[in-house]
């Protein structure tokens, strides 16, 4: 008995220094939509326990040129399968929030597994989108969506490669159908159109050590209203994982022009913990 308590300890013990050993051993900071992945765009892996349940909250605060943008939400992966995610992106000028949104989604992972993080993955996801909050039309004059709510589905791919011991890149790319504007923070479609279309978005992560990643991103907007000409939002940033579960990121984000209003981009901090 003795024994085989030794030899499961050991077993035990190997299992997770290999798993210490993997780049990107902490995951990714998660989207302001909620989920896993980067900042501004979803990974196609869950990053969650082979069984049972495994969760995570974060916050990402940005201070934009003429906005404060913040988002916080949590997650809850089933199996390394499901995941099921709520998030409120907020959108104020000053510290008042002026738009205010509440995000729930679903997804399913088709490929790939969270303990082989560069292996190929894949996964299929639906969100739901309602403005709980418009302010902009008294404070800077935009007009008041036309639609207040919607759906949009996705579907993410990525893969990566190892580049030594502890240093490795990985990609991921995604395709998302919707008619939101801005992320759904000025509505749905409007006067220029009121269809769903695809658009795409991805980024590029790059482990220098097990803790320390550098990553880009890029996610393109529809282009249905005259104040909100569509400019894709991107983020630069560095992130650190302090244990596996909890994790830090510092960068700039740029979410183009809103409302009127030019250019905004700013810096942005992130905090992701989970179990």
């Amino acid at each position: 008995m003795v024994r085989k308590r030794i030899f499961l300890g050991l077993l035990l013990f190997i299992a997770a220094d290999t798993l210490a050993a993997q780049p990107f051993r902490g995951g990714l900071p998660a989207p302001v939509d909620g989920g896993t992945g980067g900042v501004l765009t979803p990974a196609p892996g869950l990053n969650g326990p082979a069984d049972g349940l495994g969760g995570r909250a974060f916050i990402t605060h940005a201070r934009l040129r003429d906005f404060q943008f913040t988002s916080v939400g949590a997650g809850l992966v089933v199996n390394d399968r499901w995941e099921l995610t709520a998030s409120q992106p907020n959108l104020g000028v000053g510290s008042s929030d002026d738009v205010r949104q509440n995000v729930f989604g679903a997804r399913v992972r088709l490929l790939g597994s969270a303990r082989r993080p560069l292996a190929p993955a894949a996964s299929l996801g639906v969100s739901y989108r309602r403005q709980s909050n418009f302010g902009l039309e008294d404070s800077l004059g935009a007009a008041e969506p036309r639609r207040r709510d919607d759906w949009d589905a996705l579907a993410t791919v990525g893969a990566g490669y190892r580049l030594g011991d502890k240093r490795a890149v990985r990609l991921h790319a995604s395709a998302r159908w919707t008619r939101a504007n801005a992320g759904g923070l000025f509505g749905f479609g409007g006067a220029d159109g009121d269809s769903r279309a695809v658009q795409l978005e991805g980024g590029i992560h790059a482990a220098l050590t097990r803790a320390v990643h550098l990553a880009g991103e890029y996610r393109q907007q529809p282009d249905y209203l005259a104040d909100d000409p569509g400019d894709p939002w991107w983020a630069a940033y560095v992130s650190y994982a302090v244990t596996p579960e909890v994790q830090l990121g510092a960068g700039w984000m740029d979410l183009g022009r809103m409302a009127g209003a030019p250019r905004q981009d700013g810096p942005f901090l992130t905090l992701r913990g989970g179990f």
